[in-house]
């Protein structure tokens, strides 16, 4: 399998919600199109619902999001792994933060 159709495929697997179960716990959203939204409880930034920006993951699972609030732009980078059904994100670190697929309503706490 070349590297740009296996990369298209994590990409594919990337994309939907995902609910970080550890070490926190929040629910996080790869769009299709390269959108990513990150959902808030009321109060955990000021006012904001969410954190919204984009994604891309390169061909050797490093995953880039860029987002922004107001004049305030970064960029963070990760790598990303798929054991099983999680999807594990590592930063620089060596920290690993794990989620699982999440395809029900968004909780209430995060639709404020």
């Amino acid at each position: 399998m070349s590297a740009m159709v296996q990369a298209s495929e994590n990409a594919q697997r990337l994309a939907g919600m995902w609910e970080e179960f550890s070490p926190s716990h929040n629910f996080v959203r790869f769009g299709k199109d390269g959108s990513w939204e990150l959902y808030l409880r009321k109060g955990e930034i000021g006012e904001l619902h969410s954190l919204k920006g984009n994604w891309e993951l390169s061909d050797d699972m490093v995953l880039s999001i860029t987002f922004g609030v107001g004049d305030f732009s970064r960029t963070l980078k990760a790598r990303v792994e798929f054991r099983n059904d999680e999807m594990v994100v590592i930063d620089g670190k060596g920290t690993e933060t794990r989620h699982h697929r999440y395809e029900k309503e968004l909780p209430a706490a995060y639709r404020w």
